[in-house]
């Protein structure tokens, strides 16, 4: 599966549980693939990669420069049930729903 097609599963995944996702495609160089708005206010960074995909130098400097001045991860996950397992890290209430639906 091609990178921009696993970005569009686990973009309607998400937006399935009730995320408002934005897929910045472009994005400019470094910049995660989605931001996830899971709760007013509150959201997390999602950095798709195929199963051999890697990181570029731009990639890692903007992880790092979220992590250092925002206190922020930027995840990194490679299939829609990696997605949805960071969203129930941070919907600890969903949990159970999203555990059954990834399965």
């Amino acid at each position: 599966m091609t990178e921009s097609r696993l970005q569009t599963n686990i973009k309607k995944a998400l937006e399935s549980e009730g995320c408002f996702v934005v897929k910045t495609d472009p994005p400019p160089k470094g910049l995660p693939d989605l931001l996830v708005v899971y709760s007013p206010g509150k959201h997390f960074w999602l950095e798709v990669k195929t199963a051999k995909g890697i990181l570029s130098p731009p990639q890692k400097a903007f992880h790092r420069f979220i992590k250092d001045n925002h206190d922020e991860t930027v995840y990194v996950v490679r299939s829609k049930t990696e997605a949805l397992e960071i969203l129930s890290l941070h919907t600890p209430e969903r949990c159970s729903e999203v555990d059954s639906q990834a399965s």
